[in-house]
């Protein structure tokens, strides 16, 4: 009677096994369903946006399907190149989102119904800028300078390359030197990235002082000036502009 009653717990240990595979195997189904899958592209030189989807595997049919709904937002014959773009598609396999990036600004979600007595739904994210200043001063490099109080070699960069005409970088930057700059400050919700350097001012003791003021002038043109409104830029750069130059560090022997 003993070995009987074994058999029946391992018979029901079975079943509790079995029945909780059963159970997981309908969880995954059930997840799988419920799974969005997303395309992402960008449009490659040459490409239209239509010729672009094609390679990503989706069907004729469905571009033309998805160009006809979305005629109203998104020419897709004149879309520029480096334009980024997504598809959603739901568990049914239809597109329910499209967003697409036509530059490093803006960004478009379109949601689209499933059914025709929807409207299309268009969401442009804005981008909200702000100015701000912005100082540091040399004690490595200029690049390390700009990295701690702005945490963006990129700034480092524009602030050198509106210089570039004063001042070489690497040999006429020294610790201690200091600098000053008012810029656009970009939010898309959170920070999204730093925009153009508005006005600047470098100053050390072997420099003396150098400024910089954008401006656009009545024919659009758009540069950098002094305070007294001479064009920064001259026949010769003091120096090639390179990444290297911004990034070295000082050094007492140029001195």
């Amino acid at each position: 009677s003993v070995v009987v009653v074994e058999e029946r717990k391992d018979s029901e240990i079975l079943e509790e096994e079995m029945a909780l595979e059963e159970e997981i195997g309908e969880e995954k189904e059930e997840e799988e369903k419920e799974k969005v899958i997303t395309v992402d592209g960008n449009l490659q030189a040459g490409d239209t946006l239509y010729e672009s989807l094609i390679k990503e595997g989706i069907s004729a049919a469905e571009i033309l399907s998805l160009q006809e709904k979305v005629k109203s937002v998104v020419d897709f014959n004149y879309l520029p190149v480096g334009s980024e773009y997504s598809l959603k598609y739901n568990p049914e396999g239809k597109v329910t989102e499209f967003i697409y990036k036509p530059n490093p600004i803006d960004i478009y979600c379109i949601d689209i119904p499933t059914s025709d007595s929807e409207d299309l739904k268009v969401t442009k994210e804005e981008v909200c800028t702000e100015v701000v200043r912005l100082e540091g001063k040399i004690e490595y490099s200029l690049y390390e300078s700009m990295l701690e109080c702005a945490d963006s070699p990129q700034l480092a960069l524009q602030l050198a390359d509106i210089f570039a005409w004063q001042i070489d970088f690497l040999t006429e930057c020294r610790e201690g030197d200091t600098f000053n700059i008012l810029v656009e400050k970009q939010y898309r919700g959170d920070f999204y990235r730093w925009g153009k350097i508005l006005a600047a001012r470098y100053e050390g003791e072997f420099l003396s002082e150098h400024t910089a003021i954008l401006f656009e002038d009545p024919a659009g043109y758009i540069d950098y000036y002094t305070e007294g409104g001479k064009s920064l830029r001259k026949a010769f750069l003091r120096a090639p502009l390179n990444y290297k130059y911004i990034s070295s560090y000082f050094s007492k022997n140029r001195l």
